[in-house]
């Protein structure tokens, strides 16, 4: 299950499960990707996308009760104890920018790439489609949540470079990894992610 992010970019648990449905290739055919975006497009409201993703009759179950819960409780959640109160209702952004990073996709029969980036100073979620020559990438820029609570495990194919002090080769937080030092106060880190659950 997912949880907050400090770190500047994540590719997300549910990121990951439905871009693997959106990218389901057969024959060279992406064969769930226009079921997937019909079913989309008539999910009115948050609770109905989460209905969508636990029950697909045409595809495999994509979330868990206990993932749909936690994006009821943080990012779909209007009341005060949701994450990022003042910006709700966030669906609607999320949604129609998922659909048109999908139709952009199908447009240029392209696999879909999405990724959730957090800035400290975001004031708004913003959904960046942005086509390129091997895929099309799905920025979904949001400020903080909340502390993660869990060490992520697993180190991933996602760097940042940034100005910190105070950092050696090998410290660790929650979430990353000091890769390398430069020029005393540049540092590398290497993303960490929690492990994929099986549904």
């Amino acid at each position: 299950m997912g949880e907050g992010m400090f770190v500047h970019i994540a590719k997300g648990l549910v990121h990951k499960k439905v871009d693997a449905t959106v990218n389901n290739n057969t024959g060279g055919v992406f064969d769930k990707r226009a079921a997937f975006l019909a079913a989309l497009e008539h999910a009115g409201d948050a609770p109905a996308y989460l209905a969508l993703l636990q029950t697909r009759p045409l595809m495999t179950q994509l979330l868990a009760q206990a993932e749909a819960e936690y994006l009821s409780k943080t990012w779909y959640n209007e009341g005060k104890d949701g994450w990022w109160p003042w910006l709700q209702p966030i669906y609607p952004i999320l949604k129609a920018g998922l659909i048109k990073a999908i139709r952009v996709a199908t447009e240029r029969n392209l696999p879909l790439d999405s990724y959730w980036l957090v800035g400290s100073n975001q004031v708004e979620v913003i959904v960046i489609a942005l086509p390129g020559a091997q895929q099309v990438l799905r920025l979904i820029l949001t400020p903080p949540g909340l502390a993660p609570t869990q060490d992520r495990p697993n180190p991933i194919q996602i760097w940042s470079i940034r100005r910190s002090l105070g950092w050696a080769v090998g410290d660790s937080t929650r979430e990353e990894i000091v890769e390398s030092l430069h020029q005393g106060s540049v540092v590398t880190f290497q993303q960490k992610e929690l492990p994929t659950p099986t549904v």
